[in-house]
């Protein structure tokens, strides 16, 4: 499912180069829970971006779901998150003027979906995540826990393979983040596989397995024998979720598909109309990579401006109004977070 062999990501600084990621060789198999643990500025959430397309290796080898992501142009990767993977970030990053419908099919949007199967699909999930009722309802008006739910809603809206999660319970009192663990091991339990960083020993120990990152290497790596059980909230139905179809299927070529395309999808498969997303530039909400402004600290990480400074809402529909993936936090150690 993941693959990495000599995996660096660095950043040029004024003071020399630092290695965020440095030389970690990994393997995570298809239908494992997953957390990434370590200091701050250990190099754990931009392991993870770059794990998630949203960023690209400095050097190194790393396939995801059979796509070879060192050697996609951003144009591709952008087209594989989409596809692919699903994100879920500390802050939520629901954009504030749009309901929370709207909020949830943004992927589909971007992938060209047409407006009445989004809308349907949107809907579906709400539901299944215990929030029927607050479909037209506004970020503004949600609890931290149901705000997160919602951000878990559209991430699982394109059906994807891979969900990612950095510090998904950072914002969040214990018994709430305990519910969205609760909600990952059931998604877990249905094959899906799931990546989680945390700073929280007990969040981690919801995971059947635990890497430890010190410096940018791989210094632990940890199987849980008896992982800790959550309860799940009232009204989740993870049947609703409707995941069956999670993911397109890869093909194994250069760069990933069996006929050579340069998306690195096979035959059978279609791109979606519309336009793509574009790296960097936020093509979901919540995306950006760590070369980018993660936010002063001075502003909340709302998800009320776009990752480039512009603020969501001043760009018709169709336009990218992602964010950066942590927001109010800054860099640490350099460029290691």
């Amino acid at each position: 499912m993941i693959e990495t062999r000599g995996l660096h990501r660095h950043f040029r600084l004024p003071g020399g180069e630092v290695p965020a990621v440095d030389g970690i060789d990994l393997e995570i198999r298809h239908g494992e829970f997953v957390a990434i643990m370590g200091p701050s500025g250990s190099g754990k959430s931009t392991l993870l971006y770059v794990l998630g397309a949203m960023d690209s290796p400095t050097a190194g080898w790393i396939s995801v779901a059979g796509q070879r992501l060192d050697r996609m142009t951003d144009h591709q990767r952008s087209r594989f998150r989409n596809t692919t993977l699903g994100f879920v970030f500390q802050s939520f990053h629901l954009l504030p003027r749009l309901n929370l419908v709207r909020n949830v099919e943004l992927p589909l949007l971007y992938a060209g979906s047409p407006g009445a199967v989004r809308r349907a699909r949107a809907g579906r999930l709400l539901g299944a995540v215990g929030l029927p009722e607050h479909a037209e309802r506004f970020p503004t008006e949600l609890s931290g826990g149901q705000a997160q739910r919602v951000a878990i809603a559209r991430a699982l809206v394109n059906r994807p393979q891979v969900l990612l999660a950095d510090e998904p319970t950072g914002n969040l009192d214990s018994r709430t983040g305990l519910e969205v663990m609760a909600i990952f091991q059931a998604l877990n339990r249905g094959g899906m596989t799931v990546l989680m960083v945390t700073h929280d020993e007990h969040m981690a120990r919801h995971a059947g397995r635990i890497l430890r990152l010190r410096d940018g290497r791989l210094v632990g790596d940890e199987t849980v024998d008896r992982p800790v059980q959550a309860a799940l909230p009232a009204g989740f139905d993870l049947a609703g979720l409707d995941l069956e179809a999670g993911g397109t299927a890869a093909g194994a070529g250069s760069p990933g598909g069996p006929d050579g395309r340069a998306d690195g999808r096979g035959d059978g498969w279609a791109a979606p109309d519309g336009p793509a997303p574009v790296p960097g530039k936020g093509g979901l909400p919540g995306e950006g990579t760590p070369a980018e402004d993660r936010g002063s600290g001075d502003r909340p990480g709302d998800g009320t401006r776009a990752g480039d400074g512009t603020r969501a809402g001043d760009r018709p529909p169709g336009e990218h109004v992602g964010t950066g993936p942590r927001q109010g936090g800054g860099r640490t150690e350099g460029g290691r977070s």
